[in-house]
């Protein structure tokens, strides 16, 4: 095993797998919430390994649209309340 010394080796090394006549390895999408890209090995045949990527990538993608629109509909909500939070600030008070 070889010891890198930081991700940025590591990532150089990979771009030259990545860029052989033959590529090793190919760079996935960053998935969201990931601090870096993924990278897959193309040892055991691409085909497979990168359709089930791209399925699950579409499950990710669906999901973020989900959370989009759960996000959207509590944003007006909160513009909701906001605006009758304010009318009764300023409504006049009875003793």
């Amino acid at each position: 095993m070889y010891t890198f010394d930081d991700t940025a080796a590591v990532t150089a090394v990979l771009d030259r797998l990545a860029t052989r006549e033959d590529p090793l390895v190919v760079q996935l999408a960053r998935q969201p919430g990931a601090r870096e890209s993924r990278w897959l090995h193309l040892l055991g045949g691409p085909v497979e390994a990168l359709e089930q990527t791209g399925k699950m990538q579409e499950r990710a993608s669906a999901a973020d649209s989900a959370l989009s629109e759960r996000v959207a509909v509590l944003e007006e909500a909160v513009r909701a309340l906001e605006g009758r939070l304010k009318m009764l600030e300023a409504a006049p008070r009875n003793p």
